[in-house]
């Protein structure tokens, strides 16, 4: 039997699909059923509803045998509990984002706003002006292109860091797997129009492309390694997560460099020679003194609600740099060691739940400020991605929280795969003296969209209609387009057991009632778009 010390030892030499992987045996179902409700509720439920009807309105076990009546009963079931299910996710982990819709047509947000107390940083103070992207996904034969807000709004950037899902495979012949995931070349010229016509063109803004995700070890160590020199090689981008550069700058140990960034990913579809640096292992690579920026491969895919456990080990991560999730036994184990006072005013304030209780009760407002006063944090930014649609953003401590940028580019027509968020921020120091801070946090939901079926491109574009919205709660289920399509094939179902078996008059009465909510549904939809 192998020691700990062995165990740690082979796990160096070659790693599995890296520790930390969500997608468990319940996640993988949990997954399957996700996709089944989100994207095909419908079209099962019309097929069950039609043999479920079909049973009941002849009553006739020709057609459907009793087993299978049962069978598609409790189907059905299932499947509207499921539906239920997510339908309150998309309540229960509900997260405000943060900041004001500009003139520019983004938000944006400041600290000092939020507590006076918090230094405000002058234009003069800025030192560094950091964009952030969620996944770069690959655009196959389509040409990529940014509309002008676009470059606008990273015109002034430094450093863009974005994550380039998969690597840069120069022969495209080769097979990686049904799910691999691979770029052209001419991704990187694609990715450098967008410093084009911006203010920062000639002081040579660069790309941070971090390379560490899931699709990572999809082809062989060599062409790995090939990507990161095609991308090194190119003047503008700098490749950051291989198991050699898991933060940039990679010399940390000069005192100039006053930011650290540190990427690691979750997990890996295939097993990986200590190619890619690890989620597991960023807090190694955190430096005390510096600013330190976390961007993580991390959590679910298409979700756009974060579940509540996910937020509490989120921002555990953030403010103490532990990924874990709070026992709530631990309450009355503090209860016995601290006095009332420091339970209210230190304890409870950081439960998620407290929190949310506090931001819905005007006179608990006050308590906010105890957030941004506390000094402990690990991790002043962190930025996610991988969930492939955006996710809320959010301020803990005295820094942010993004849980996931989406996809930033795509050459995939289904909306769930076309959506991103883009970030940027200020960093400096007040009077050029003392620790940096930020300054103005700025934000946009961006969309990718395409050209006609014959033009083979896609531009990414601020999407201003959801910036007007609060947050982005869910992914949409397309009710109203399958309420529908349900509606006509049941008439037509109906219609058809009527001429040749016969019906109650009963169903038709209920299949009316269907027909009067629709009405009025849409109605109240209509009035609603007209106002907005």
């Amino acid at each position: 039997m192998k020691s700990p010390k062995e165990k740690e030892q082979n796990e160096e030499k070659e790693s599995r699909n890296i520790n930390g992987c969500p997608y468990g045996t319940k996640e993988f179902f949990n997954w399957v059923m996700k996709h089944l409700i989100v994207d095909f509720y419908y079209p099962f439920m019309i097929l069950i509803y039609f043999l479920f009807v079909a049973s009941v309105v002849t009553t006739s076990t020709f057609i459907v045998s009793w087993y299978w009546y049962v069978i598609f009963s409790v189907a059905f079931l299932v499947f509207g509990l499921m539906f239920i299910y997510r339908m309150l996710q998309r309540i229960i982990h509900k997260i405000e984002n943060i900041g004001d819709l500009n003139e520019d047509g983004w938000r944006e947000f400041e600290f000092s706003k939020l507590n006076p107390k918090y230094p405000k940083l002058k234009p003069e103070d800025v030192k560094y002006r950091i964009g952030f992207v969620g996944d770069i996904m690959k655009m196959d034969e389509y040409n990529l292109k940014f509309e002008k807000r676009i470059k606008k709004f990273f015109g002034n950037t430094n450093y863009i860091v974005g994550n380039l899902e998969g690597i840069i495979l120069t022969e495209q012949s080769k097979n990686g797997g049904i799910a691999a995931q691979n770029h052209n070349i001419e991704i990187l010229t694609q990715l450098e129009r967008i410093f084009k016509d911006s203010t920062q063109h000639k002081k040579k803004s660069k790309w941070l492309l971090c390379v560490t995700n899931n699709h990572s070890a999809d082809f062989s160590d060599e062409e790995f390694k090939n990507s990161l020199k095609l991308i090194n090689d190119r003047e503008r981008f700098i490749a950051i997560g291989d198991k050699e550069h898991a933060y940039y700058p990679w010399d940390n140990s000069k005192e100039e460099h006053e930011i650290n960034i540190v990427v690691g990913t979750m997990w890996s579809n295939k097993k990986t020679n200590n190619l890619i640096t690890r989620f597991k292992e960023c807090n190694r690579h955190h430096v005390p003194g510096k600013f330190n920026i976390l961007f993580p491969h991390w959590h679910y895919e298409n979700e756009c609600y974060v579940r509540s456990k996910v937020q509490r080990k989120s921002i555990n991560l953030k403010l103490r740099g532990e990924y874990k999730d709070k026992d709530w036994r631990v309450i009355f184990k503090i209860m016995k060691h601290y006095t009332p006072d420091i339970i209210l005013k230190k304890i409870l304030p950081k439960i998620p739940l407290i929190q949310r209780i506090i931001k819905h009760m005007p006179y608990l407002k006050r308590s906010k400020k105890l957030k941004l006063e506390e000094k402990e944090q690990k991790w002043e930014i962190i930025f996610g991605h991988h969930p492939h649609v955006p996710q809320p953003i959010t301020v803990y401590g005295e820094g942010i929280l993004a849980y996931s940028g989406g996809n930033f580019t795509s050459s995939k027509k289904r909306k769930k795969h076309i959506s991103g968020m883009i970030m940027k921020c200020e960093i400096g120091q007040v009077n050029n003296s003392g620790p940096l801070v930020l300054g103005k946090i700025e934000w946009s939901y961006t969309i990718n969209e395409r050209k006609k079926k014959e033009i083979k491109e896609v531009t990414v574009i601020i999407d201003c209609q959801r910036n007007r919205r609060n947050y982005f709660a869910n992914r949409k289920i397309k009710f109203s387009r399958n309420l529908i399509i349900f509606s006509v094939a049941l008439g037509c179902w109906l219609g058809y057991f009527w001429i040749f078996f016969g019906i109650s008059v009963i169903y038709w009465i209920l299949y009316a009632l269907l027909m009067v909510f629709e009405i009025v549904y849409f109605s109240i939809k209509n009035i609603k778009l007209v106002r907005r």
